[in-house]
């Protein structure tokens, strides 16, 4: 499953300004929500060329991933959210072998990978909202067992409110949410 099978030109534009967006992550540790060492391994890969990210993640992708899955569960602001989801979105675009480092992150935090991800479908911004549904889509449909309720049943239920909506974003990428799942 992979990231372009959800895909939705709101959603490159946007992940693209993201990516220029400075976040920042020394006000965090000053503010003691991140780790020197969180610090340390998100100022490698932040605002780095893709393919100094790439080399980063094949040496230390486990680490990554959790990382990333950390950080939103634990940072509320939108601007993180969103550069958070762009950062797992990049690491799982065309790289399938990648999502077992994030559907694995469950041995380390049993609230992850799906707890943060759920959460940030409540988000009010658009963007969050979908960037999780996008990144969640990929992450469910390549589980090997069954889908746990607590995980599928919140998820489906936006996903069908997003359908119903008016807004054409929502329904596009809430459309191919539930096909791609259903495939």
């Amino acid at each position: 499953m992979s990231v372009s099978l959800v895909s939705n030109a709101y959603l490159d534009e946007n992940s693209a300004k993201i990516r220029s967006k400075p976040v920042p992550w020394e006000g965090y540790q000053r503010a003691e929500l991140v780790t020197s060492e969180e610090l340390a391994l998100i100022k490698k890969i932040d605002r780095q060329p893709r393919a100094k990210t790439e080399s980063i993640l094949v040496s230390d992708g486990q680490t990554y991933a959790l990382l990333y899955l950390r950080l939103l569960k634990k940072l509320q602001r939108v601007d993180t959210m969103q550069c958070l989801l762009v950062l797992i979105a990049d690491a799982l675009l065309d790289h399938d072998e990648r999502i077992p480092l994030f559907t694995r992150a469950a041995q380390s935090d049993p609230d992850l990978p799906y707890l943060p991800l759920l959460r940030t479908l409540e988000a009010q911004d658009e963007f969050v909202q979908l960037k999780s549904a996008q990144i969640l889509t990929i992450l469910l449909s390549s589980e090997s067992t069954p889908l746990q309720h607590q995980h599928l049943q919140p998820f489906l239920k936006v996903l069908a409110s997003l359908v119903q909506g008016q807004y054409p974003n929502k329904r596009d990428i809430a459309v191919q949410c539930l096909e791609a799942l259903l495939a």
